[in-house]
């Protein structure tokens, strides 16, 4: 893929992470209104990823892996009490002979005895994994709940049978509260190459509640609607993603460098600011080394507040370096890294608490170059994935 194509794509997915619904009541605020807004949607980016830091599954969980600088001090005795459970329940043997996971079968609650190093199992119609929470927990106050499980036989290449999820419910408690759990539903393409047709999935990821829904409108359009973070002291994100491809999913669809997709079209909100974007991914492959004018013309990002436009992203040239600049409603212009960039420093000292000290975010200071070095990865890594024979 080009390299403007992916400065593109790049900017679709990291500026979609807040926004506004369009259409709603106009506003009427001066330009420098617009950039406490804009600067204020990043503060309260950073607050939800403070609340998740400090909510009850994050604290559980370093809890649980005994995290001290970085390390995992309770990483063998998590290794060991799930060797043992495997053990003791053959879930590996169980899934590498029939090809597919059975709530039927592994029905039952296991309990850990942290003395004896052993599973103990009883009836039950669910899947319920009692264990401690740390190593010196006295009791099992850390339960995994497996209430429903299905799945559907599909067919790959009009040859292999496999089985896929349709029907997920589950959940994780501490010390008798739950602090995640998921419930997932989806209906698959049977034949031929298997995608999903129809999926609805909705999370709790203690202090948040994420909801995802996917609508196949036909074999070469998709429709996904996210409601992401939505807690009690912040508005959500909500995110609608559009996707139109050049041809339906097959298994050559990730075999070529260039994926075939058509057009791009996402929104994303979170209180009154807006970003509303588009790329037509179609025409800009037809260009052989796009210019900064030919990539301007297919791509579109506007923000806006309360509905009404104050900005817009545009690609600029500047002594042959590529920048992302957004132009404000008085003709003015910044370029965004004097947002996203503040941003970013402040969520690696955050993330640095976790590791050595050393830095986690590791980005180039200029746009382009960030999203282009992380898309070329995430590609690479699509195509490991995907790549057929």
């Amino acid at each position: 893929m080009k390299k403007n194509t992916i400065i593109l794509l790049g900017l679709l997915c990291f500026f979609f992470a807040a926004c506004d619904k369009l259409g709603e009541s106009s506003s009427t605020t001066n330009v420098e209104e617009d950039k406490q807004n804009i600067e204020s949607f990043f503060d309260r980016s950073l607050d939800v990823v403070r609340t998740f830091e400090n909510g009850n599954l994050i604290q559980a969980l370093l809890k649980f892996i005994g995290l001290e600088n970085g390390d995992a001090k309770n990483g063998d005795w998590i290794e060991d009490m799930f060797e043992s459970l495997d053990k003791s329940a053959g879930v590996k043997d169980y899934v590498e002979i029939n090809e597919r996971f059975s709530l039927n079968y592994f029905k039952g609650k296991y309990d850990y005895n942290q003395n004896t190093k052993r599973w103990t199992k009883s009836s039950d119609s669910k899947i319920i994994i009692n264990f401690p929470a740390t190593p010196a927990s006295t009791s099992n106050n850390f339960s995994i709940i497996i209430s429903e499980y299905s799945d559907v036989q599909v067919t790959i290449d009009n040859r292999d049978k496999i089985y896929v999820p349709s029907k997920v419910i589950c959940s994780v408690t501490r010390d008798g509260q739950e602090i995640a759990s998921c419930n997932a539903s989806v209906s698959w393409e049977t034949a031929g190459f298997v995608t999903i047709k129809e999926a609805s999935v909705t999370c709790f990821t203690a202090p948040f509640t994420h909801t995802v829904t996917v609508h196949q409108v036909k074999s070469t359009e998709y429709d996904i609607d996210g409601t992401l973070c939505d807690g009690t002291d912040n508005p959500p994100f909500i995110v609608k993603f559009k996707l139109k491809l050049a041809r339906a999913i097959d298994e050559d669809f990730f075999a070529d460098d260039e994926i075939p997709v058509n057009y791009i079209h996402i929104t994303v909100t979170k209180g009154d600011l807006s970003f509303d974007g588009s790329l037509d991914v179609n025409t800009l492959n037809k260009y052989d080394n796009a210019t900064t004018e030919q990539i301007n013309s297919v791509a579109t990002i506007n923000i806006l507040y309360k509905g009404t436009k104050i900005g817009d992203l545009k690609l600029r040239t500047i002594n042959r370096d590529d920048y992302v600049f957004i132009n404000y409603k008085d003709g003015t212009a910044d370029n965004v890294e004097i947002y996203y960039e503040p941003f970013l420093d402040e969520l690696d000292n955050i993330l640095k608490k976790y590791g050595d000290g050393d830095t986690v975010i590791d980005y180039q200071r200029t746009s382009v170059q960030f999203f282009s070095q992380n898309y070329q990865q995430l590609k690479k890594t699509v195509h490991a994935l995907f790549k057929t024979k």
